[in-house]
């Protein structure tokens, strides 16, 4: 008779577990459902960044604030704004932590992902004209425009 345990060592269980493990792992691969009116609005100025790169409060702070974002006025009309909005909340990521100040997290590159992800590269890499600043994702990312931002899509220019 085989030991009960002996299943946790088989083929079997091992691509069960594969199976249930890969969904977590492959959360960096996921991909936010396209939005025709964010990719045109957003997309026009820069990579229509993934939903799920900030949370709900980051979003709305955000949205509420276009006539300032980020130095230039992107503001919307009321109807885009909120279909928008409505978007990039429902595909939002988890919450990340506020800042020092108790305010969400609004840069990308300020995140504790972003951080984390990104912490091998360094300084010079991010000020060469190529580059330029850390929230040009597209400049080393070849598929960023497409929300996939997998480590074997990397492309650092010179």
């Amino acid at each position: 008779m085989r030991h009960p345990t002996s299943f946790l060592t088989s083929p079997l269980a091992l691509g069960l577990f594969m199976l249930c493990a890969v969904p977590a792992q492959a959360d960096e691969g996921r991909r936010t459902p396209p939005n025709p009116q964010y990719q045109q609005e957003c997309g026009s100025c820069h990579v229509a960044f993934p939903a799920r790169l900030l949370d709900e409060g980051a979003w709305r702070k955000t949205m509420g604030s276009l006539d300032k974002h980020f130095g230039t006025d992107a503001s919307l009309d009321a109807a885009t704004r909120e279909a928008i909005t409505k978007y990039l909340v429902a595909n939002s990521a988890r919450r990340e932590r506020p800042t020092p100040q108790g305010q969400p997290t609004q840069r990308i590159t300020e995140t504790a992902w972003f951080k984390r992800e990104h912490s091998e590269v360094g300084s010079a890499v991010w000020q060469r004209a190529s580059i330029k600043m850390p929230s040009n994702c597209a400049a080393c990312h070849t598929q960023a425009e497409q929300g996939s931002f997998g480590e074997h899509q990397i492309r650092i220019p010179k």
